[in-house]
């Protein structure tokens, strides 16, 4: 199942995070077996749940506002195919910011389009704490 979650574009990462939300509410969620988890354990889940960056199933328009909106280590955030500016703000598109750099401060599982095609232009900088996580299926210029 893990796979297919992380696989899967059918996932919508807001829909479900508002799921949990709804689940953990006093009211909406009274009779939710959600209630059962502790908050360690359910953040650990949503860790599963990738953060798209890009693309129509988008849920950050940057890597790093994913980075900012990663939940714990091990962090799913998968770039989808094209070309990418690694520490660019939502909005940003000069040619100038090809030259930025992103630190990297936990480990993160950040993947591109299995297809290929996925292109970051930058530096990635691994910070103490952050040289655990895994890349694949990425170009880094």
């Amino acid at each position: 199942m893990l796979a297919t979650i992380n696989e899967s574009p059918a996932w919508h990462r807001k829909e479900v995070v508002l799921a949990f939300a709804m689940a953990s509410h006093p009211r909406l969620g009274a009779e939710s077996p959600l209630n059962v988890l502790d908050g360690d354990l359910l953040r650990e889940v949503l860790t599963l749940l990738p953060i798209v960056v890009g693309g129509p199933d988008g849920t950050a328009f940057t890597l790093k506002e994913a980075m900012e909106m990663a939940l714990g280590d091990g962090q799913v955030i998968s770039v989808s195919k094209g070309e990418h500016i690694v520490g660019s703000n939502p909005g940003q598109l000069d040619d100038t910011s090809g030259l930025t750099s992103l630190q990297i401060t936990r480990p993160v599982r950040l993947t591109g389009d299995p297809a290929g095609g996925t292109v970051l232009r930058g530096m990635l900088e691994l910070v103490d704490g952050a040289t655990s996580g895994s890349i694949s299926h990425l170009t880094i210029h």
